[in-house]
């Protein structure tokens, strides 16, 4: 579905169709910046919460068979959390670690949810 935004007077902006019919206006609210209606309107209107559930389902079955990956990922993150806030190290570089250690190199989609799906992660027990 198409959509644009509208400012209204009192500087909120809400979405509205080709015809100017109201489609979103955050429940009566309207939406403090147009960054924030875009990003509504791509979550409602353009497929944003389906990609998004697709893309956690594909990390969720790629890390059920890299648990152990996984969990040294969370395990190394924490551990060097400070050192990580100074600098001192990325986590590209203990990614790297990682992906020597177990020779294998995870796909970008599922390092982008890794935390997303920690605690379902922690809890999966292998069949």
């Amino acid at each position: 579905m198409e959509f644009q935004l509208q400012k209204r007077s009192d500087g909120r902006y809400i979405l509205i169709n080709r015809s100017g019919d109201c489609i979103d206006d955050a429940q009566g609210y309207g939406y403090k910046s147009a960054e924030k209606a875009r990003k509504a309107g791509w979550w409602k209107f353009k497929g944003g919460e389906e990609k998004i559930n697709s893309e956690m389902k594909e990390a969720y079955e790629y890390w059920k068979d890299h648990l152990s990956y996984a969990k040294d990922y969370y395990d190394l993150s924490m551990d060097w959390f400070k050192e990580i806030a100074r600098g001192e190290i990325t986590m590209e570089e203990i990614q790297s670690e990682l992906n020597q250690k177990y020779n294998i190199t995870p796909p970008e989609v599922a390092i982008k949810h890794i935390y997303d799906l920690e605690e379902k992660i922690r809890r999966y027990k292998p069949k």
